[in-house]
């Protein structure tokens, strides 16, 4: 396993060593302003003697993402089910979620603000907001791929609606629910970076805010560089439980349809 990883991870990490090593020779040999540009080493600097002040920035933002997605999530499992047993609000209600998505948050952000205020709640809704739709979509597909010939015999011995919906709908939506969630993860804590902008006191949104009008560049990138680390983590995280499901499906296969 370990060798597996190694093969697959060597190329990414090798193409990112270069990238910083060309970086860090850049600013070195063509003397380029910290301000301007900092490099490598600087902003490893600035993680190390600033990590104190910098933790509390991460924690605020970390614990926004995590609720905001575990809320996006709730919501889209929710109304995917309601939609999946009504197709007539479905044809209704789908092109309006699609047209939240079609507001730009900076755009939405002031409007927010003025309904919801300053608190949490604006900034929930920002990250759950950008969370939601590609988990939703991902999950309402999932549920329509279901064998037909599975549906047809399952209607013929008798079965539920709601016995085919946890019997077979469900089980064939798991793959694309979790393509769903890892887009989201990936969406997630930029929407939380966005979030912070409308009124936070903490979090990576704000510090790279006040660090670029600071021309503190090697905290703004430091801050970039966090939030990167941060996505990555997320999809990490959602691809390992889909393995874990993935793998305790398959040593549960098999069961009678009662």
């Amino acid at each position: 396993m370990i060798r597996q990883l190694w093969q697959r991870g060597w190329p990414p990490l090798a193409a990112v060593i270069l990238v910083i090593v060309i970086w860090q020779m850049y600013v070195t040999i063509g003397n380029v302003e910290v301000w301007f540009l900092p490099g490598p080493l600087d902003v490893w600097t600035e993680a190390v003697h600033n990590w104190s002040q910098l933790s509390v920035h991460v924690i605020s933002s970390v614990r926004l993402t995590l609720i905001g997605f575990a809320i996006g999530i709730f919501v889209a499992l929710v109304l995917a089910v309601i939609l999946h047993f009504s197709p007539l609000l479905e044809r209704g209600v789908y092109p309006l979620l699609v047209l939240t998505q079609t507001i730009p948050l900076v755009l939405l952000g002031p409007l927010l603000l003025f309904w919801l205020g300053y608190g949490w709640t604006t900034r929930l809704f920002v990250v759950a907001l950008v969370c939601f739709f590609p988990i939703l979509i991902a999950f309402l597909n999932g549920l329509k791929q279901s064998d037909f010939g599975m549906q047809n015999y399952m209607r013929m011995i008798g079965a539920s609606k709601w016995q085919q919906f946890i019997k077979l709908d469900l089980p064939s939506a798991i793959s694309p629910l979790f393509a769903g969630l890892k887009i989201a993860a990936t969406y997630c804590v930029t929407g939380a970076v966005i979030a912070e902008w409308f009124g936070a006191e903490n979090g990576l949104g704000k510090y790279i805010m006040f660090s670029k009008a600071g021309f503190r560049m090697d905290r703004a990138l430091l801050g970039v560089l966090l939030v990167v680390i941060l996505s990555l983590l997320m999809v990490m995280a959602v691809s390992l439980i889909e393995r874990f499901l993935l793998r305790w499906r398959k040593a549960n296969a098999g069961g009678d349809w009662n």
